[in-house]
């Protein structure tokens, strides 16, 4: 039987406040629009991320291809989201096999794809999977760490890591390439702007990477639209995936400032 590490990731984990108060999936970061700034956030979105090394940040965040790096400095990068929120590689055989991290060759993945297929089918959409991790994991609760797969589909408790980390073992074991994502969460709310740590799946339908994510904050009564930052895709998933997340440091925005519509 395999050993399963509680790892604390506590640069990544998410627990509720403000926005998502009735979900333990999100961890706030400051944020403020720009001055004068005011209604409903555009398709395209420029926002100014306060980084520990904007530089190397820049350098990380440009290679993924989903965000465009308008400037950066040793403290600073502005960024453009625009339609696109999903990283730019295309899939691999890697985004197909089972890992250390997505273990859906366990058996308490396998009992949860039984589930799956009994309920929605041999091929299920990528939208009836985001739902059915939505309400399996129905302990929506702030761990502190970075859970396998199969430890989320036995516990069925977690955050958005548990929640993404599932779902892209469940697409996988149903043939659609998958990958972790890991970035910011804006969500708007009654006129403002709320910005989080967060999780999510990217899925390819066959076309183009899909953005899943199985903590639905859009079903939210109070939120109006979620733009998401896709910072970096869980790369390493052996063992020894702490130590990619470990970029995220390099990374993870203190605050978020000047959030304003893109011309």
């Amino acid at each position: 039987m395999r050993l399963l590490p509680r790892i604390a990731v506590t640069i990544i984990s998410c627990w509720s406040a403000t926005v998502a108060a009735e979900n333990s999936y999100l961890f706030m970061i400051p944020a403020e629009r720009l001055d004068g700034e005011s209604g409903r956030l555009s398709t395209s979105v420029k926002a100014t991320l306060h980084v520990p090394d904007g530089e190397r940040a820049a350098g990380i965040i440009a290679s993924g291809g989903a965000l465009e790096i308008v400037a950066a400095d040793a403290e600073q990068i502005t960024i453009i989201v625009g339609a696109a929120e999903t990283m730019a590689e295309p899939p691999d055989a890697g985004d197909l096999r089972q890992s250390f991290v997505i273990d859906f060759d366990e058996a308490a993945v396998e009992t949860v794809l039984s589930e799956v297929r009994a309920n929605l089918g041999e091929k299920p959409g990528i939208a009836e999977l985001t739902e059915f991790v939505f309400n399996y994991i129905d302990n929506k609760a702030y761990l502190g760490t970075f859970d396998l797969a199969s430890k989320v589909a036995a516990r069925r408790t977690g955050d958005c890591t548990e929640h993404a980390v599932l779902l892209t073992a469940l697409a996988r074991a149903n043939g659609y390439p998958a990958r972790v994502a890991i970035g910011v969460a804006l969500l708007e709310s009654a006129g403002r702007v709320a910005a989080y740590g967060h999780a999510w799946t990217e899925i390819h339908d066959g076309s183009a990477w899909q953005l899943a994510d199985a903590t639905m904050p859009e079903g939210e009564a109070q939120v109006t639209s979620v733009r998401y930052l896709p910072l970096m895709n869980l790369d390493n998933e052996g063992p020894g995936f702490s130590l990619d997340l470990a970029r995220l440091g390099q990374i993870q925005p203190a605050k978020v400032t000047e959030i304003r519509n893109a011309p």
